[in-house]
């Protein structure tokens, strides 16, 4: 009995820390710029899709549609040096569901870019992470719930005090065309290796060629 509720607790363990997350939005630049360095050790990576290509170590994107087992490749791809996509239900040429997911392989703590989203659809971006569903959007509901997005042009982004490692575009009660350029990511960079000191390596050898000697059988 009391291992399985051990179990339990260590299960509601992830989720109960991922609902305690606060997440701060910004529509300026510099104050989320200043917001994101205000976490511990993280460092800011500009990710501008130069050569068309996601050029951030670490970073990788997965754009979807459809669901369950019919999901096939989405709408997202790298266009002139940004990322043109539409998400959502119905998603601007279909009738599946679409989403798209940027990745990284090192904790994230802010995310954010420069967003065109037009208003002439119903529907309205979300961004979502892994630590909980609360809707973090530029233009979501601006008009009442679920009433679809507004019109939004300019910087968007958001900073967290807990790790991420993912962010999803989505629209659930519609479909939203985007256009995102100048991606932001506060990356929190594993701690670099520090090299053994050179001096080190002679002592080291000292200390070896003595132990032999003493091991060594003597004359008698």
């Amino acid at each position: 009995m009391l291992r399985s509720i051990v179990g339990i607790s260590l299960l509601l363990l992830p989720f109960s820390y991922a609902a305690e997350a606060s997440v701060m939005e910004f529509t300026d630049y510099s104050s989320w710029f200043a917001a994101a360095y205000a976490e511990p050790n993280v460092n800011v990576a500009v990710e501008n899709f130069d050569n068309d290509t996601i050029n951030t170590p670490g970073v990788s994107v997965l754009t979807r549609s459809g669901m369950g087992t019919e999901i096939g490749a989405g709408n997202g791809q790298i266009v002139n040096g940004a990322w043109v996509d539409c998400v959502g239900k119905n998603a601007c040429n279909g009738s599946a569901y679409d989403t798209t997911t940027f990745y990284s392989a090192k904790p994230l703590y802010a995310f954010g870019g420069t967003w065109d989203l037009p208003a002439a659809f119903p529907g309205g971006l979300e961004l979502y992470t892994e630590l909980s569903p609360q809707i973090i959007s530029p233009n979501q509901f601006q008009d009442g719930p679920y009433a679809g997005g507004s019109a939004f042009s300019g910087f968007f982004g958001f900073v967290s005090d807990s790790p991420f490692s993912s962010v999803t575009l989505a629209s659930s009660y519609g479909s939203q065309p985007l256009t995102l350029t100048n991606m932001v990511l506060g990356i929190d960079p594993p701690p670099a290796s520090v090299p053994e000191p050179v001096f080190l390596l002679p002592l080291g050898l000292i200390a070896i060629w003595g132990f032999k000697r003493l091991l060594s059988p003597r004359p008698v």
